[in-house]
């Protein structure tokens, strides 16, 4: 826990592509106990060819993190004191919000993802034999000792990847129930 009694929220947001459909993102909020505070989910979000002609390369971080994720932090009652992803393209939200923004998954030193992404200076965050990065430059000014030690209370009893797949999960489901009831 931070100072005094105050809760830790968890965020967890990633993005998936619905075939036909486009992209969808969702944001699952969790206590310590990794018990569900909140879940939002998006709409599925299809670019036009024009769109993609005119963003290039910088399409998907646009969507994925400065459409998709700050929508969904910004639809949030609750403001999550960490932002972890499992899609690199999502971390393109990190300079817009004051909350440390980190990814979880597959090293992204060497990846080429994105120019936004691939010029990135990483710090590595070591919680409980889980690995985070974090890129050096957001606007989060929380202080670095602080994010290990919320990092490391979840992961104590928490796998990070394990909500990532609620999340796929739960976004699914709420499309199969669109499609069916249409």
């Amino acid at each position: 826990m931070s100072s005094g009694t105050e809760a830790i929220h968890y965020g967890f947001v990633t993005t998936v592509e619905i075939e036909q459909l486009g992209l969808c993102g969702g944001l699952l909020l969790l206590n310590q106990v990794a018990r569900p505070l909140e879940f939002h989910c998006t709409l599925p979000i299809k670019p036009t060819r024009s769109q993609e002609i005119l963003y290039g390369k910088s399409l998907k971080p646009f969507l994925c993190g400065q459409i998709i994720a700050k929508a969904l932090v910004e639809k949030a009652k609750s403001v999550p004191h960490l932002l972890i992803t499992d899609c690199l393209n999502t971390l393109s939200i990190s300079p817009q919000i004051a909350i440390p923004a980190l990814y979880h998954g597959e090293s992204p030193l060497g990846q080429v993802v994105s120019s936004h992404v691939s010029q990135q200076s990483w710090n590595i965050i070591e919680a409980d034999k889980q690995q985070v990065f974090q890129p050096e430059h957001s606007k989060a000014n929380t202080k670095q000792k602080t994010i290990e030690e919320w990092l490391v209370t979840y992961c104590r009893e928490n796998e990070l990847a394990e909500p990532f797949e609620r999340i796929r999960q739960a976004i699914n489901e709420a499309h199969n129930v669109a499609r069916n009831a249409a």
